[in-house]
Formats: structure tokens, C-alpha cells, sequence
């Protein structure tokens, strides 16, 4: 008799089935509409990762616009921030599928009370979608790490001591980046973005770090130093001018290393932009590392 490891079951595939049943019993649970979201955020090209998760998935979101109203959405809107209009629209069949973006300059905060963002909006079937975020710089050295689900930190190394950081170096030498990223769940869709100063470039080492495999049977000392811990999950590279991007489609628990080479181009002191870490579809699950000062001597 054969027997397989693996049937049809998946994260995905029973949300969708739990959904269907929360909607048939209490569609207005609070959690139907996160696991709609959840749903949503887990698609792949526009697409679920196999025919039962995409039939389980669509059978239970028709349920949820049936349920919600969603195609019959009739109601008006307004935004308001510290009491001011900031914009107001209507929500129907003709303005369904629009989507509007509002920004407002930080200096137009308040800086000494509390900040009120307001959103309100009239009775009638459908419902309205909203993020807020704010974003704000400071002088890169009074930049602190940060934890809001990922833990992230970059250091710089000589090649010849891995274990000391460094902080300087002499120009047209080559030397090593090492990012440690700390999953304490599981995550999907994670983009990690570790900006360069403007006397570093990136090594293209071409590419044996952006042609990733899959987890090695044997995995020895020579590539722990030489590429991370872990680099097999992040299936996309890019080494651009200003900053090294990796990507991986899910990040089970656990620490990850990353390691790349840097070469010092350019003498001077250059302030470092922390590295940073979040869910591509869910960016309020972030990370972000201290930021730091570099010297390249001449």
C-alpha cells in the first residue's frame, strides 16, 4: 500500500474553510474580516499555491461579498486630521475598485498633543478599506532599532576577524556585511532592505548568492562564513547602487544570517541608514536596525 506524506490540507486552505463556516454563523465576528485580509495578503502572481486553496478561497470571499455587501457598497466618506477636511469621496458601483491616497507633511503635526485622525463615513452596504502610516527621518545616528515583530542588525567585518565589528576602513579595500534578521513566528513575503553608504559599493560576486537552491544536505563551516545562515530562503538578490535587497516568500521562526561583500570606493565619513525588514503586505510587521557612522580612510 503507498502512502503519502502529504494530503491536501494547508494554513491557507483551512482559513478558507473556517471563514466559510464564520460566515455562515456570525459574519459580523470581527476576525471574518481579518482572515479575509489574510486570505487576500497570501496570493502568489494573483493566484493560491494549488487548486484546493484557490476553490476553498473563492468559495468562501463569495461568500464574505454576499455576506458584506461589497458589490452593493452605497455610502459616503470623509477623512479629517487634527479637525481640518482632509477629502471626502462616495463609495458605489461606479468607484468600486478606485483607490485614493491622502498625504499630509510632518510639519503640519502636532508636536507638543496628540495627533487625531479621523475617518468616518455614512450608513449603507459595503465597506471601506484604510491604512495610515507615518513617516518621519532623523539624523541617521540618532537612529535606533527597532522591534515590531522583527529583530534586524547589521554589522561590518574584516575578513581576516570575523568577530570584531568595525567601523572603518581603508579605501579599495574589500570587506564583509553580515545582516542577522530574528523571525520569532512565521512570515510571509519578507523584503529586507540594507542601504549602502555613498562610499560603499556591493560586491557582485555573480551570483552565487542570487541563484538560490534549496537547503543543502551538507552544509559546513566554509559556507556558514562565506554566505549566512539560512540563505537558501531568500530566493531574490539585488545589489543596487544605493542598497542590497533579499527577499524570501516565507521565513519560518528563527535567527538568519546574511552575508555579502563590500568594497570601500570613496575616503570620507558617511552616516549609515539602518537596515530594515517587513512583510511585503503587511508592513505595520517591521524591523529596523541602529544607525551607525562608517569611515573610509584614504
Amino acid at each position: 500500500m503507498l502512502f503519502r506524506s502529504w494530503n491536501w490540507n494547508s494554513d491557507t486552505r483551512t482559513t478558507a474553510i473556517v471563514l466559510a463556516t464564520m460566515i455562515k454563523l456570525e459574519p459580523d465576528n470581527p476576525l471574518v474580516a481579518n482572515a479575509v485580509r489574510w486570505l487576500m495578503a497570501h496570493r502568489v502572481n494573483g493566484r493560491w499555491a494549488s487548486t484546493q486553496e484557490t476553490a476553498w478561497t473563492l468559495m468562501a470571499l463569495t461568500d464574505w461579498m454576499a455576506a458584506s455587501g461589497e458589490l452593493e457598497a452605497d455610502f459616503q466618506y470623509e477623512i479629517a486630521l487634527n479637525g481640518e477636511l482632509q477629502g471626502s469621496g462616495e463609495a458605489n458601483a461606479d468607484t468600486l475598485r478606485d483607490s485614493w491616497r491622502l498625504q499630509v507633511d510632518i510639519t503640519e503635526l502636532f508636536s507638543d498633543q496628540l495627533n487625531r485622525l479621523a475617518i468616518g463615513r455614512s450608513d449603507g452596504p459595503g465597506n471601506l478599506y484604510y491604512t495610515a502610516h507615518l513617516r518621519a527621518f532623523l539624523p541617521v545616528e540618532q537612529v535606533k532599532a527597532l522591534d515590531r515583530g522583527i529583530i534586524i542588525s547589521r554589522s561590518y567585518f574584516d575578513p581576516a576577524d570575523r568577530e570584531t565589528p568595525i567601523t572603518e576602513i581603508e579605501q579599495g579595500e574589500t570587506f564583509l556585511a553580515r545582516l542577522t534578521i530574528v523571525v520569532p513566528n512565521t512570515l510571509h513575503y519578507v523584503v529586507i532592505e540594507d542601504f549602502l553608504p555613498a562610499g560603499l559599493e556591493a560586491v557582485d560576486t555573480s551570483l552565487r548568492t542570487s541563484q538560490q537552491e534549496s537547503a543543502p544536505e551538507r552544509y559546513d563551516w566554509d559556507d556558514y562564513w562565506g554566505r549566512g545562515w539560512g540563505w537558501w530562503y531568500f530566493d531574490h538578490v539585488e545589489l543596487r547602487d544605493e542598497k542590497v535587497v533579499i527577499s524570501a516568500d516565507t521565513l519560518p521562526p528563527g535567527t538568519y544570517e546574511y552575508v555579502y561583500l563590500v568594497r570601500a570606493s570613496t575616503p570620507g565619513e558617511f552616516r549609515v541608514i539602518p537596515p530594515t525588514a517587513h512583510e511585503f503586505y503587511f508592513p505595520e510587521v517591521y524591523g529596523r536596525g541602529d544607525g551607525a557612522l562608517f569611515v573610509v580612510r584614504p
